[in-house]
């Protein structure tokens, strides 16, 4: 789905679905109804799975452009307000049709979430096996024996594009620790907004695992949290404790 070819039907669609309208009867409310009921839903299914190319999205934003302004049916039509102003939200003075680059966008970032949430899915596993047990998301992770498929590499790199927005995407995300069998250590953001190791860089070039989970470097008792085994983490705990008595 890399190639302007491949999303023809989503844009034959599109296309389709003005054809029996005549634009010029209805209103601009009219035409903002369709925009927002149908045109919008139609390449859910696609924007949910695939990136599309810029060429794709340049033509579909075209396509509710010109039905918006009247021009579909009946040639070039002027307009009167830059078009990234009308699809804004209604506080930023738009007509709340939101972005198709952002609900692509929006729609591949949730396979972050549900990479996280779904722990126990078949697919989950299946990726966990392939590409590590972070399945890729992260930077540093083990991407096991390959790099991912064109698929999750595109999903990968969306939640780097979220990012760059700076919505705080990957950081928006709360895990639940639990036993701490399926959290990474070193690697995860569990403790405050940064990994442990950026946090403590000199500790973790010390620590003979980098892919520990938390159950291998903490035990939780009755009375909370103590440390176990030996090492970096013990080493660790001890300056804190250090720096808390400071």
């Amino acid at each position: 789905m890399n190639k302007l070819s491949d999303w023809k039907p989503v844009i034959e669609k599109f296309k389709s679905r003005l054809s029996g309208w005549k634009m010029r009867s209805l209103s601009f409310g009219g035409r903002v109804v369709l925009i927002k009921s149908v045109l919008n839903s139609l390449p859910l299914y696609y924007f949910s799975l695939f990136r599309a190319p810029p060429s794709v999205l340049k033509i579909l934003e075209s396509v509710r452009r010109g039905f918006f302004w009247g021009g579909a049916d009946s040639g070039h039509k002027i307009a009167w307000v830059k078009w990234e102003n009308v699809i804004n939200s209604y506080g930023n003075g738009g007509l709340n049709f939101g972005s198709l680059k952002g609900k692509n966008l929006a729609l591949l970032g949730k396979w972050w979430w549900r990479f996280k949430t779904e722990t126990e899915s078949f697919w989950v596993k299946v990726i966990s096996s392939i590409y590590g047990s972070c399945g890729g998301l992260l930077a540093e992770s083990d991407l096991g024996h390959s790099m991912p498929s064109t698929l999750w590499r595109n999903i990968i790199l969306a939640g780097t594009s979220i990012e760059e927005l700076q919505v705080g995407f990957k950081h928006s995300f709360l895990k639940t620790i639990g036993d701490g069998g399926t959290t990474l250590f070193w690697d995860e953001h569990w403790i405050g907004r940064d990994k442990l190791r950026n946090l403590y860089p000199r500790l973790f070039r010390l620590e003979h695992d980098k892919k520990c989970s938390i159950k291998d470097r903490l035990q939780v008792s009755g009375e909370g949290a103590v440390t176990s085994g030996s090492g970096a983490w013990q080493k660790m705990a001890a300056s804190r404790s250090k720096n808390s008595r400071l």
